[in-house]
């Protein structure tokens, strides 16, 4: 992560390919002011204790800064109490360019990082683990007619409801055979009193869109968080 990784990450941030990010090696702090957030890089290798972290002014980062920490285990204990780590570390056994990512919330941020791995679940449930994803900020998903993304419990339960109605759909898609190589891709919509019904489909063959129909038509589920619910599903047949 830090010969390539940290640079990358900083100009992705900044929206700026070539701004320059040098080693804070030396310096120990290097600080970017950038359009949404502050952003630190620190190296903490030559750094003894607290109170060094207090001369270098980690008590006078703004609110929602985001750190990036060579050595972080030596700033144990002078972290805030409600924040998000991301860890990343080695796992030689699957090559020099792998990395292990774990996600922490810490404080008000826990309910976040909860969300972030329901969020996970449902996508790899429902088949779209490897789907593009782009950050939309709430001014623009309006304007999209989407609903922000919620942080409280009703977001988990809404996710935990997507993907337990992902895994009943593929469980009706199952009983029903395969017409061969292809797949199927139809949105639906659950009533208050949790049946189903097709919007609308794409699919390879109208066989394969007939079998996707009616295992959504046949799948009963509970009653919908908020008395509606609107999810799409995507079959690959072999």
């Amino acid at each position: 992560m830090k010969a390539h990784g940290v640079p990358w990450l900083i100009r992705h941030l900044a929206g700026d390919p070539a701004i320059e990010v040098p080693s804070p090696s030396f310096t120990l702090m290097q600080t970017y002011e950038l359009p949404r957030f502050t952003v630190v890089h620190a190296d903490l290798y030559r750094v003894s204790g607290a109170s060094e972290l207090a001369e270098l002014g980690f008590d006078d980062l703004p609110a929602g800064t985001v750190i990036l920490l060579e050595w972080p285990d030596r700033a144990a204990g002078f972290l805030p109490p409600d924040r998000l780590d991301i860890a990343f570390t080695l796992a030689p056994q699957l090559g020099l360019d792998y990395r292990d990512v774990r996600i922490t919330g810490y404080g008000s941020f826990a309910p976040r990082a909860e969300r972030i791995a329901a969020a996970r679940r449902f996508l790899d449930e429902s088949d779209c683990g490897d789907a593009a994803r782009e950050r939309r900020d709430a001014q623009e998903r309006h304007r999209l007619g989407q609903k922000e993304v919620r942080t409280d419990n009703a977001g988990v339960s809404k996710l935990a409801y997507a993907a337990m109605l992902a895994k009943a759909v593929r469980k009706n898609v199952a009983t029903r055979g395969s017409p061969g190589t292809g797949e199927a891709y139809c949105s639906f919509r659950v009533d208050a009193q949790g049946a189903l019904s097709v919007e609308s489909c794409k699919a390879s063959s109208h066989a394969h869109e007939a079998i996707l129909r009616g295992a959504i038509v046949a799948t009963r589920a509970p009653p919908p968080p908020d008395g509606g619910f609107f999810a799409s599903q995507r079959i690959h047949f072999q």
